[in-house]
């Protein structure tokens, strides 16, 4: 999607398709603050099954967003962290959070006026 004026083409999809994922954006949040162990970036992110976190992982790790680094010493020690392609992200990302801010309420709230209106 070029300019806004254009329709979207089949890659922008795709593209959206990949990063509105359940979790992926979620999981880039967390890494963009810092470099996460396994256990540490699940309970951060909250909700997410091992076998989940693990397959987003390694999609993000595939696609180049995300770095998998295991400690020689303890091959049970496994941290992950954003690439320099994966903090290219963050202008996106900071740019939803403020649109969520603006024009999404607060969580909760919206979360009951939206499960009041299925009633």
């Amino acid at each position: 999607m070029a300019n806004m004026n254009s329709a979207p083409t089949p890659e922008f999809h795709h593209h959206l398709k990949i990063l509105g994922d359940a979790w992926m954006l979620i999981i880039m949040c967390e890494l963009l603050a810092g470099t996460c162990r396994f256990n540490e970036l699940q309970r951060k992110v909250g909700g997410v099954s091992p076998v989940t976190l693990t397959n987003r992982l390694k999609k993000l790790e595939h696609l180049g967003l995300v770095t998998r680094t295991t400690k020689a010493e303890d091959q049970l020690s496994v941290s992950y962290c954003i690439t320099q392609k994966g903090r290219a992200l963050q202008p996106a990302i900071e740019a939803l959070h403020d649109y969520g801010s603006k024009h999404l309420g607060v969580v909760p709230e919206c979360e009951k006026a939206f499960d009041e209106q299925d009633m």
